[in-house]
């Protein structure tokens, strides 16, 4: 039996065995170097064409701008225990609350609680008022209600918080911030711009809900320091206020108008939100809409507000708008029963326009308003319609920058501009109606529903009436626009240059009041005798006006730099009782409206923060992503078409673009099958040729 020895492997093979493996173990120490870095030092880089995933500067600002630690807390649900839609808003919001920590330079940490695995957290995020929302979700074909924990609570310094108790799910990354870096900054600054609210007080008369505004304060309590003004004894508008706020003005004297003419000539900013028409919306039992005129001046008054107002270069008409294009049907609904079961359908309601970014003086809107019945277009008035009629919002003024929409407003009446603006004074108009608009005096017949909105026969016939009543008024005026809100800035005149000071208490008569009833009767043509002198004590002194402590400061007759007017014609949009949605509940009426959206919070944010010159707050507000959602027509109301007209004709373009996209790849590889056939029988003939058969 012959033994096999192994032979020892060659020099040269045991050397390249070495080299290998000190070049794994490099390899591997290169990387392990490589994760080590990447969790000390991370680079993003947003290539999406809106920056979604990018912190804006207006955010960079406030996060330089502080000073102490901020905590973020988050008691989140896990995210693998949500639904799959929900998995990727929860990463998007998840990669900005992680851009706040990694664009902070160490002064933001974040951390994460799931309050569904823990009691204890779960008890201390309900201390925090935090609930879950209860989302439905089908698995394996069985619809679910799955509790959703979505709060958070930002701490600052260790003494001051702010708690959010749902932070809702957003399409845009730019909506978190909105949300999160204002109350950042709230934390971070020490004293709140104080703001003075001029309203009336709340109307209890009315058949519905009592009409005030205090909401406004609560919603914005964070931010500004909201407070009542006060003028009683003749006061004047107190130095340290950033903001007055004069919402639907009534009944004033001419001392108040006095006060607001030199707080506005001090550098004031002054926020008129006027009204015409002070409508009583009615109960859920009854829809009334009964208008009633909103007096701006008291009685014994002798100087008018509208003068005052033209004075410094805002036209307010006390009459009441309609726009038959942009009456919004999301104020208005009435329910209805359809195949699924009850439901609700919106009303055209003209005396509710929301302003759109739409430039009416495009050609094609100005050709389409040209048009007659018989098709034809009048060249002539498409050039006047050109030149004439501007965009609905002014998109470039930053209290409406690149937004799409604006405020839905009720019952507005006109606020433009005077012919003639004061020397020095600069104004835009920041709202605007569409061409197809009306104004009228204020009338009773403001309810579309007529007297039974419960009956879907009669509700429908008082409809269809009241809109045709509407568009036959429209089509018998000529085409306008009407301006509905107004911001001027400059050196406006006094109104009270060259008047009279109102003075601060009413004169009081030097004559003795007497009680005819406790004189002394005499004889018919006999004298009374005279009262005995009374020359006992001293004399009580007189004050002069010099002696007066509460004497007034000099008439200022020229606006200081900083002076600001902003003028709507709408008060209703900021109430109450639309803000809260009261009127969503349709009742006996049948009625679901009119209320206030989103929109109107977002204008009156922007507009304060423009106004004390928080230009970061403002350009984060105004931020929007591209919409680039494919829109297959738009109803054409112009020419009074209605929405099943509308539907269908949008229906017929989805069903041939469905076809198309059945047919057109089966056509397109037919054409390139026929082309190659056609590519190999060329190539064969010519090498056919060539091979001399």
């Amino acid at each position: 039996m012959t033994l096999l020895h192994k032979q020892p492997a060659p020099a040269s093979e045991r050397g390249y065995a070495l080299m290998v493996t000190l070049r794994v173990l490099l390899l591997l120490a290169v990387f392990a170097q490589l994760v080590f870095l990447a969790t000390r030092y991370r680079y993003r880089h947003d290539i999406t064409s809106d920056k979604l995933y990018t912190l804006t500067s207006s955010t960079q600002r406030v996060l330089d701008s502080l000073t102490d630690r901020l905590l973020i807390e988050c008691y989140f649900t896990r995210d693998d225990t949500l639904p799959r839609s929900l998995q990727v808003r929860r990463r998007d919001m998840r990669s900005v609350l992680d851009e706040y920590a990694r664009r902070s330079n160490g002064k933001v940490d974040v951390q994460f609680f799931d309050p569904q695995s823990d009691t204890v957290i779960k008890q201390k995020a309900e201390r925090l008022q935090m609930q879950p929302q209860q989302i439905e979700t089908v698995e394996f074909g069985d619809l679910r209600q799955l509790p959703i924990w979505q709060g958070v609570r930002v701490r600052y310094g260790g003494d001051k918080q702010e708690v959010l108790p749902v932070l809702q799910f957003y399409e845009s990354t730019f909506q978190y911030e909105a949300v999160l870096t204002p109350l950042i900054k709230n934390l971070a600054v020490k004293v709140k711009p104080k703001v003075k609210v001029w309203s009336p007080p709340p109307d209890n008369r009315s058949r519905g809900i009592p009409k005030g505004y205090q909401q406004i304060r609560q919603l914005f309590v964070n931010s500004y320091d909201f407070s009542d003004l006060d003028l009683s004894d003749g006061k004047l508008v107190p130095d340290d206020t950033q903001i007055l706020l004069l919402v639907r003005p009534r009944d004033l004297t001419d001392r108040q108008k006095y006060a607001f003419d030199q707080y506005l000539m001090r550098g004031g900013k002054l926020v008129v939100f006027a009204d015409t028409a002070d409508v009583d919306v009615g109960s859920a039992d009854y829809r009334a809409f009964y208008p009633s005129a909103v007096e701006y001046d008291a009685k014994d008054a002798s100087l008018k507000f509208l003068d005052q107002l033209a004075h410094y270069g805002v036209k307010v008409e006390d009459k009441l708008v309609a726009d038959a294009f942009n009456g919004a049907q999301e104020s208005l609904s009435r329910a209805v029963m359809t195949i699924t079961g009850p439901g609700y359908q919106g009303v055209p309601y003209p005396y509710a326009p929301r302003p759109r970014a739409v430039d009416w003086g495009a050609d094609d809107i100005a050709k389409q308003m040209a048009r007659s019945r018989t098709g034809e277009i009048d060249q002539e008035r498409v050039a006047q319609y050109k030149q004439a009629f501007k965009p609905g919002l002014n998109v470039d003024h930053p209290l409406t920058l690149k937004q799409q929409n604006g405020p839905g407003l009720f019952w507005p009446c006109p606020v433009g501009l005077t012919d003639k603006l004061p020397e020095g004074v600069k104004a835009d108009v920041i709202l605007r109606t569409s061409p197809v608009t009306l104004v009228e005096k204020i009338g009773n017949d403001l309810n579309p529903f007529g007297q039974n909105s419960a009956k879907p026969e009669e509700a429908m016939a008082a409809i269809n009436k009241f809109i045709n009543t509407i568009n036959s008024k429209v089509a018998a005026e000529p085409r306008r626009q009407v301006d509905l809100c107004v911001a001027l800035a400059g050196s406006m005149p006094s109104f009270f240059a060259g008047k009279a000071v109102p003075p601060r208490r009413p004169k009081v008569s030097s004559e003795p009041v007497t009680d005819p009833l406790k004189e002394k009767v005499g004889k018919e043509g006999e004298k009374p005798p005279e009262p005995p002198a009374d020359d006992v004590g001293p004399k009580p002194e007189v004050p002069t006006a010099q002696d007066d402590k509460d004497q007034d400061p000099p008439l200022l007759d020229k606006a200081q730099a900083g002076a600001q007017l902003i003028a709507i014609g709408d008060a209703d949009f900021i109430r109450d009782d639309l803000l809260s949605g009261t009127y969503n509940q349709p009742g006996k009426a049948g009625v679901a409206g009119p209320a206030s959206d989103q929109r109107a919070l977002f204008f009156l944010a922007v507009l304060l923060d423009w106004l004390v010159q928080d230009t970061d707050l403002v350009a984060l507000r105004t931020k929007a992503a591209t919409d680039r959602t494919i829109r297959l027509g738009q109803q054409d109301a112009l020419n009074n078409e209605s929405v099943e007209s509308f539907t269908q004709r949008v229906q017929r373009k989805e069903a041939l673009l469905q076809w198309a996209n059945v047919f057109a790849p089966a056509v397109l590889l037919l054409v390139v099958w026929l082309f190659m056939i056609v590519r190999r029988a060329q190539r064969k003939a010519a090498f056919l040729r060539a091979m001399g058969n």
